[in-house]
């Protein structure tokens, strides 16, 4: 009989491939659930990263669209947060610049 590690190990990637699937198909179900779970966690990020609500209101909606064009590169060997999360972090960084060098030319 496997241990609970194994089971829940397999549960998640049960999960994950299913979310993997969904995101291929571009289920609209599937990416409301989606938001749903992860929205206060992400967006508690964003505020803590940026310091400012607005940006991170602006960052959430860019994350959650990225989603939506690149969900068919998820492929559920990871978990379906940590790559969201990814997303996050890449586009605050690439989101910055932009923002970092207009400040600096004032």
């Amino acid at each position: 009989m496997p241990g609970p590690t194994l089971f829940f190990s397999t549960l998640m990637g049960d999960e994950a491939k299913t979310i993997a699937r969904g995101l291929q198909r571009r289920d609209p179900d599937l990416h409301d659930r989606l938001i749903e779970q992860y929205q206060y966690r992400l967006f508690r990020y964003l505020v803590n990263v940026t310091g400012n609500r607005e940006l991170a209101e602006d960052f959430f909606q860019e994350t959650w669209i990225r989603v939506l064009e690149r969900g068919y590169q998820y492929d559920g060997k990871s978990k379906f947060e940590a790559w969201l999360f990814a997303i996050a972090r890449h586009w605050l960084l690439i989101g910055s610049a932009p923002r970092k060098r207009k400040a600096s030319i004032r």
